[in-house]
């Protein structure tokens, strides 16, 4: 749970860094800390993923396998993600939307170890 706030944190920085961008291409640095931000995303969502399917002392939830299937469904989408596709606001927009998934991811966590 610390790791995805910690990461939530990192994003909401380059969010806020980016409300002033343009419509230009994404830059390299963008790039770069978003293919930093999928990579530390993904590992995060399977150590959440794992801990839910192999821990007895968690109950199965519909509401949790929801979640943990539209995270994967996102984390499959931004794989594809080419920076030759996306403008600098883009760049915020996907941002924000991890941002928004690694809360997500996090609550699941806190739920979990309470």
């Amino acid at each position: 749970a610390e790791g995805l706030q910690t990461l939530a944190e990192g994003l909401g920085i380059m969010a806020e860094a980016g409300a002033a961008s343009s419509d230009d291409m994404c830059s390299d640095e963008s790039f770069s800390a978003l293919q930093e931000a999928y990579a530390y995303l993904t590992e995060e969502y399977d150590l959440v993923e794992d801990y839910y399917m192999s821990n007895d002392d968690v109950p199965q939830d519909d509401d949790v396998e929801d979640t943990l299937a539209a995270a994967k469904d996102y984390l499959e989408q931004m794989g594809e993600v080419e920076q030759s596709t996306i403008t600098e606001d883009d760049a915020v927009a996907l941002a924000q939307s991890m941002m928004d998934v690694a809360t997500a991811l996090e609550t699941l966590a806190n739920a979990f170890v309470q």
